[in-house]
């Protein structure tokens, strides 16, 4: 599994669940660099969103693109399908700031799919979703009774200010 950004990769917030019980539907990713660090200046903030604001986001496998557009919950969006063990498998970024492919294109594995972008909260991140069996609609997908754990299909090998560390080594088979 590719990872979903083209730097290392720093969790800042980890999956918990569904939306609507309260959770966090997803991980929530910066660039291992661009860490905000206790009583950072305003100028070095500005540095740290910089780093963000460059930074690519990745097909994760091969993949249809199913949804390339604006959410009500995540801002901008794609939704990326593909098949694992015989079964629909959606990953969904969000948060974006600018989209480079569009619904119904065949993208690779580590294609460039869009920009991280600026968000209301000014809080730079990729915020990812992994759901089997999806819903139709992507507004659903953060309810779904298929949201799994996106660290099921990382190696997490190290800390680092309390956050893990995404490395890109496949565990192996996962069973969705």
């Amino acid at each position: 599994m590719h990872l979903p950004i083209n730097k290392t990769p720093l969790i800042i917030k980890d999956f918990s669940g569904k939306l609507n019980q309260g959770n966090h539907p997803g991980i929530d990713i910066i660039p291992h660099d661009s860490f905000y660090k206790n009583n950072m200046d305003k100028r070095t903030k500005s540095v740290q969103n910089a780093k963000r604001m460059v930074t690519k986001i990745l097909a994760v496998s091969n993949g249809k693109i199913v949804y390339a557009g604006n959410t009500n919950i995540g801002g901008l969006c794609v939704a990326l399908d593909t098949i694992i063990n015989k079964q629909r498998v959606r990953f969904l970024y969000c948060r974006l700031g600018r989209i480079y492919v569009k619904k119904n294109q065949t993208v690779e594995a580590g294609q460039l799919l869009a920009r991280l972008g600026d968000f209301p909260d000014n809080n730079l991140h990729l915020h990812f979703s992994v759901i089997k069996n999806p819903p139709n609609k992507i507004s659903q997908c953060f309810n779904s009774n298929g949201l799994l754990d996106p660290k099921i299909f990382y190696k997490n090998l190290t800390q680092e200010n309390g956050h893990s560390i995404l490395l890109n080594k496949n565990k192996g088979a996962v069973n969705v």
